[in-house]
């Protein structure tokens, strides 16, 4: 099975190691550089953040409320957002943080992030703690982020459906997941035995078109093509709806069928994968 584009297109591969000191000077004693290491390791901060500026702000936030878990949460997917999957092209400042910023960690990263769980709040959960983090950075650095939210409040609530469809065709295909015994070999086993039965398999990113009566269309978002998938989990609500899945035919069926759901996202992400 071929790799996930999105996050093939996220590695770097063979880049050079960079190294940087901390400086353990008059403004920075050891102690303050220690303490900050402690705060930021509760949400698996990269070391590298500590140079930046949004990693002093990302450590202020956290100490507001050191104890809240769903903070944490919210700052190690935000903050890998800004040192793992923006790396050097970070913006040197919070007020040049474009609209474009916030639709790629809302619309292209959030949803990567999603882990199949009993329950489904993951997204919910996330965006409660951005608008607590935008109304905070909004007084201090006098940035605009609460505009963006309020203005794509819409296109932010259909985050949880994605949620809720991943979930949905995930455990519909392998319903044994959350069993406490679950075996995940068993599972990767089940994965290759059905690709193993298919004829044909393709990989890639595919938006929901149309629901037929007993079919959905779908088109790879690069190339077009339509592939007619069997799905009755996949309603009228869904559409315009990305998947990032591997579908299959079996011999002798005229319709395909998904076999691996990798991750789902909006509509508006279809931008952010064609510019990426």
């Amino acid at each position: 099975m071929k790799s996930n584009p999105f996050f093939m297109n996220q590695q770097k591969k063979f880049s050079p190691v960079k190294v940087r000191l901390i400086p353990l000077d008059g403004t920075q004693n050891r102690s303050q550089i220690l303490k900050k290491i402690e705060i930021s390791s509760s949400f698996n901060m990269k070391y590298k953040a500590l140079f930046e500026y949004y990693g002093d702000d990302l450590i202020e936030y956290k100490k507001l409320d050191l104890d809240n878990k769903q903070r944490n949460d919210f700052l190690r997917i935000f903050s890998s957002y800004l040192t793992d999957f923006l790396e050097d092209t970070m913006p040197t400042s919070w007020k040049k943080c474009s609209t474009s910023f916030l639709k790629q960690l809302c619309y292209l990263y959030l949803p990567s992030t999603v882990q199949i769980s009993q329950n489904k709040n993951h997204i919910t959960l996330f965006l409660e703690e951005f608008r607590h983090f935008a109304t905070w950075l909004d007084k201090k650095e006098n940035t605009k982020w609460m505009e963006f939210i309020d203005k794509h409040l819409t296109t932010l609530q259909t985050l949880q459906t994605c949620e809720d469809l991943h979930h949905t065709l995930f455990l519909q295909l392998y319903p044994t997941y959350l069993h406490s015994t679950r075996n995940d070999q068993k599972h990767m086993e089940k994965v290759k035995q059905l690709l193993n039965q298919c004829q044909e398999v393709e990989d890639g990113l595919f938006q929901i078109r149309a629901i037929n009566t007993q079919t959905v269309s779908i088109s790879n978002i690069f190339t077009n093509r339509i592939y007619d998938i069997h799905s009755t989990e996949i309603q009228e609500k869904h559409l315009g709806i990305i998947l990032d899945v591997s579908i299959g035919i079996y011999k002798n069926h005229s319709t395909w069928t998904i076999l691996v759901p990798l991750g789902i996202y909006p509509k508006e992400a279809k931008s952010c994968f064609t510019n990426l």
